[in-house]
């Protein structure tokens, strides 16, 4: 290997600014002398690398998305035992680093194929951070491989049998963060100086094309949030390291906002959009995603007394954990006079985020819809409740109806009181599919209400809905209405089917279960249905039996029916709700419970007096 060595070293070329003690030991080939002189010359920045990222000993490790290699998988193993070497002994650890070094040093010998974008990474990072505990040989194998990486061939090698979006992390590494950081490494190196204006371009372009205006990600990198940031933060990190930009001041206003909205994700369990993922093979903290952003809000001059870095702080102090009922309580109270403007809604990204504050215990609901089904989410003071496909199955006249087209958010209404939501998806043959989700910001309360209009007053329209419960949320079904309970650790949510009687004496047209770890819910009725889900999880009313009921909606003092018309009235405690839906508009106003209105919807709550108080209002299509 030393062959190899001298012969790659000999074949360097320097810039005039060069380390002369480098460029003679690379003239002379000599492998010592020249890890000697590349140490030293990287002696402060890799101080500054340590200072910035204390408690990570490879920032590698936060892309294992995009290891898929056989190559990669293996050299993930080591570097995963590297990392959890915290508790082993000094000569274990010196071991599993010698093994990691000699597995990378191995990747950039002239007969094996190419080295991967990973693997790449992990060897710059082993130059900066462990260039005195390699080999000399190895030192010099890694540094002239890297040298004389051929990274074009990476731009024509697209992920195999990987979603699209793993591809674009991979090319995101390949093709902006690697050349970037090879730019700052191998500063001495006369190709140097070609590697850092295009990169740089392109890292601006992976922020500008996946981010709305107002940084909101993208649904499909939005499942991926932090695998996305990584690469940031590790260049971030390099450039910082190294004293120098890797950003103008546009993009790095975009970044902040991408790194604020990435944080509003964040539940104790981590990413509520990424709740259904499996668990990484070789991520050796619970916490990494909180890690990741604690290292980006710090490099992106986020003040340490912000809510944002608290939040983070708080999640990496209690990974996996939400606060106790009474603080949850006590956190709620003063959400009433201060609350935190943090939901979001994007029609670009196709996302929508529905939250109640900047802490660890805050609800939020997740809504995305840029695939077939929507995606939803929802965390009740911290705790993950619902996540994932709500599918729906709707059967016309018989006939099993299919979808046309893309669903469009079609409202989006935000104040003090609720965040609020709505899609629409509509078909050549006349029926038309609404879905709707509302967050109470002060009352812990969540409504989720799908409704289906048919082509006509006489179609038979036949509804089933289905959410997912996330792992570990058990269900008990109340022996005398059709409450179900949904309990995960200290969190206790009612489940309120209101379209269907509170009493399960009484026959119903539909059906409120879980099967299969999903909450299913079915309605059937000629012209439309509606079905309206009401959750409550005030720590106040744990204790309150709710009841509901199906109201009377009137119109110039006829009676609507369900086609046209349908709404109820929720009480749990002393909590009301009142949710009125229309199908089909119509020619006055029309009045429930002596309220009149023109609107499409009505989310309102209903005062101790029997007022009113309109929470959410919709207008119909003719207004």
């Amino acid at each position: 290997m030393t062959d190899v060595a001298t012969s790659c070293l000999a074949d360097l070329k320097f810039r005039k600014t060069a380390d002369p003690k480098m460029v003679r030991a690379a003239s002379a080939g000599d492998p010592a002398t020249f890890q000697h002189a590349l140490t030293k010359s990287l002696s402060k920045s890799r101080k500054r690398f340590e200072k910035e990222f204390p408690e990570t000993p490879f920032t590698s490790l936060w892309s294992e998305t995009i290891a898929v290699a056989d190559a990669d998988r293996e050299l993930l193993a080591l570097l995963d035992q590297v990392t959890d070497d915290a508790k082993a002994s000094r000569k274990a650890r010196e071991q599993h680093l010698r093994s990691l070094i000699a597995n990378v040093a191995n990747a950039f010998k002239v007969a094996n194929p190419a080295p991967s974008p990973f693997a790449s990474l992990v060897a710059a990072e082993v130059l900066l951070r462990h260039s005195e505990d390699c080999s000399p040989e190895n030192a010099c194998l890694l540094y002239c491989g890297l040298a004389n990486l051929n990274m074009q061939d990476w731009a024509c090698d697209p992920v195999p049998t990987t979603p699209a979006t793993t591809d674009l992390l991979t090319q995101c590494v390949a093709q902006a963060e690697v050349p970037f950081t090879l730019s700052l490494l191998l500063e001495a190196v006369s190709s140097s100086k070609d590697w850092r204006k295009e990169p740089a371009k392109r890292l601006a372009s992976a922020i500008e094309d996946v981010t709305d205006t107002d940084g909101t990600l993208q649904a499909a990198v939005g499942r991926h949030a932090t695998d996305w940031l990584a690469s940031f933060v590790r260049v971030a990190g390099w450039s910082s390291a190294f004293k120098t930009e890797w950003a103008s001041t546009k993009t790095m206003r975009r970044w902040q906002q991408a790194l604020q909205r990435v944080v509003a994700l964040m539940t104790p369990e981590g990413l509520i959009t990424h709740a259904n993922q499996p668990h990484q093979e070789f991520a050796s903290r619970p916490d990494q995603s909180a890690i990741i952003l604690q290292h980006g809000l710090r490099l992106a001059d986020v003040p340490g007394s912000s809510k944002l870095r608290s939040l983070v702080a708080e999640l990496i102090e209690r990974p996996g954990r939400s606060k106790s009922k009474t603080s949850s309580k006590s956190k709620s109270q003063k959400s009433k006079t201060s609350a935190e403007r943090c939901s979001e809604q994007s029609d670009w990204a196709e996302f929508a985020l529905l939250r109640n504050g900047l802490r660890i215990d805050a609800d939020v609901m997740a809504l995305d819809w840029d695939e077939t089904n929507p995606n939803m989410h929802l965390a009740a003071l911290g705790t993950n409740l619902l996540y994932g496909e709500w599918t729906s199955h709707i059967t016309v006249n018989g006939e099993r109806h299919e979808t046309a087209g893309s669903w469009v958010c079609t409202c989006w209404f935000e104040d003090k009181e609720v965040a609020f939501a709505e899609l629409e998806s509509g078909s050549a043959d006349g029926v038309r599919h609404v879905r709707q989700i509302m967050l109470s910001l002060d009352q812990h309360v969540a409504v989720i209400t799908d409704s289906v209009t048919g082509p006509d007053d006489d179609a038979d329209i036949e509804f089933t809905s289905q959410l997912p419960l996330s792992p570990e949320t058990t269900a008990a079904t109340d022996s005398i209405t059709r409450e179900i309970s949904l309990k995960r650790g200290k969190v206790t949510a009612k489940a309120i089917p209101a379209w269907l009687e509170d009493d399960r004496v009484i026959q119903a047209m539909g059906t409120c279960d879980v099967l299969d770890g999903r909450l299913v819910m079915t309605a059937k009725n000629k012209g439309g249905v509606t079905v309206p889900l009401v959750l409550d999880w005030h720590p106040d009313r744990k204790h309150r039996d709710p009841d509901w009921s199906r109201l009377t909606v009137t119109e110039d003092r006829k009676v609507m029916t369900p086609r046209t018309a349908s709404a109820y009235r929720v009480r749990v405690g002393n909590y009301q709700l009142l949710l009125y839906r229309s199908l089909r508009c119509g020619e006055t106003l029309r009045a429930v419970l002596g309220y009149h209105t023109a609107h499409e919807t009505v989310f309102g709550r209903v005062k101790r007096n029997g007022d009113i108080a309109p929470l959410v209002l919709v207008e119909s299509e003719t207004e």
